[in-house]
């Protein structure tokens, strides 16, 4: 499973609609993993609070749901094991949710933990990077993010039709301010990408455009809305890196933009009281 520290918006979600969201795998020689989902959201005007709870289970990478797993001899067993399991320590996912405009919310992980498997069968779990902090320290690298125009236009959106989407791209200039080098990975573990101290090197956000299900207006519509839009993107976004002097620190630099195609702004971080 590849860690990553991310944002989604979503608006609410319609008949037939989905929202899917990736989880930590676990598979291997005599592991049966059991995923235990709840689920809470809200219905009609009155927002109606509705909870539903679903068990998977997963063994040689194959799925059950609790219906199909009851047939299984160990179910009895295994749901025993379950019930003396302290939760009490554990909550599940939390999610940070900001607002971004009406029944669309930014949701940040906040316990997001990812997992890597070593050959001798040793599972490595890794927590959330933690944030670079707004000075940089002496010693270690630090990270800037600024907005950068694409050479070719002087444009910051480069948009164009892929299958039955719109692919629009925005760049970021990534400087390493600090005194050590950054070592950038997307999942805590691979290393992709070395930022030496005084170093800029080039980060391109991608964002995937698609229509609602039955809109069949054409795509060139949706690329006519991004230019015509004095926003046209709202992103949030992190990079995470290890301090190569430190590599027991798991740090990242988080950028929020308002993005058109002329011009990008920084969102404003609200102060805590």
């Amino acid at each position: 499973m590849k860690n990553f520290d991310h944002a989604f918006a979503k608006e609410e979600l319609k008949p037939f609609e989905d929202l899917r969201h990736p989880t930590m795998g676990m598979t291997g020689e005599n592991i049966l993993a059991v995923y235990i989902i709840d689920v809470v959201f809200h219905v009609g005007t009155e927002m109606g609070r509705f909870e539903r709870k679903f068990r998977f289970f997963v063994e040689h990478k194959e799925i059950s749901d609790e219906a199909q797993f009851k047939k299984d001899r160990r179910y009895a067993h295994i749901m025993q094991k379950l019930d003396d399991v302290d939760l009490s320590t554990w909550t599940g996912t939390r999610f940070k949710a900001t607002a971004a405009a009406e029944h669309t919310w930014f949701a940040e992980a906040e316990n997001w933990f990812g997992a890597r498997r070593s050959e001798d069968g040793k599972i490595t779990i890794l927590g959330l990077p933690k944030d670079q902090g707004p000075t940089k320290q002496a010693g270690y690298p630090f990270l800037e993010l600024k907005p950068h125009p694409f050479k070719a236009t002087g444009l910051h959106i480069k948009a164009e039709i892929v299958d039955d989407h719109v692919e629009a791209k925005t760049a970021f200039a990534v400087t390493n301010i600090g005194d050590a080098a950054a070592l950038i990975t997307e999942d805590g573990f691979e290393i992709i990408k070395t930022i030496e101290p005084g170093q800029t090197k080039y980060y391109t956000k991608n964002i995937n455009v698609g229509r609602r299900p039955g809109n069949k207006d054409p795509l060139e519509n949706v690329i006519k809305s991004i230019d015509e839009s004095e926003v046209a993107f709202e992103l949030l976004f992190s990079i995470n890196y290890r301090p190569a002097n430190d590599k027991e620190q798991f740090l990242r630099v988080s950028g929020h933009y308002n993005v058109g195609k002329h011009k990008v702004t920084e969102v404003a971080k609200v102060k805590k009281p």
